[in-house]
C-alpha cells in the first residue's frame, strides 16, 4: 500500500513542480544552487491539558524536493543559517522555536520543509 501512496505523492510533487513552484537561489557560504521550491506559510498551536492554547508558532517555509537539492552534484541537507533568495527577497534558514528543527523531512523522504525568516540584506 505504501508504494501506491509514494507514487501518488510523487505525482502530486511533479504537478506542483509544473504549476506551483517558484525558482529560488539557495546559498551556503560562497556556494549557491538554483532550484524550484514551493513558498508557503504555516501556523501551529500547542494546547495545555485544560485545552488552552499556550503557544502559537507561525512562520514562512520553502518546500524543496530532496532529489533537486545538490551542491556540486552531491545530495545535501539544508542547514541552519543557509540563505534563500526568492523574487528579490532574502531569507535565512532558522528554527521556528526551540523544539522544532529548522528543516523537517517530508513524507517518504521526498521533500524538505525549510523554515525561514525574512532578513535585511
Amino acid at each position: 500500500m505504501s508504494d501506491v501512496i509514494r507514487r501518488g505523492l510523487n505525482w502530486l510533487l511533479n504537478k506542483q513542480k509544473a504549476h506551483v513552484n517558484t525558482r529560488i537561489i539557495y546559498q551556503r557560504g560562497s556556494a549557491e544552487i538554483e532550484l524550484d521550491a514551493i513558498f508557503g506559510s504555516y501556523s501551529t498551536q500547542q494546547v495545555d491539558a485544560e485545552g488552552r492554547i499556550y503557544t502559537v508558532v507561525s512562520g514562512l517555509s520553502f518546500t524543496i524536493r530532496q532529489d533537486d537539492f545538490k551542491f556540486d552534484g552531491v545530495k545535501s541537507v539544508p542547514l541552519y543559517g543557509d540563505r534563500i533568495i526568492c523574487d528579490g527577497e532574502r531569507y535565512e534558514v532558522v528554527s521556528p522555536n526551540p523544539v522544532v528543527p529548522p528543516v523537517v523531512e517530508g513524507p517518504y523522504g521526498l521533500t524538505w520543509k525549510v523554515h525561514v525568516r525574512r532578513c535585511d540584506a
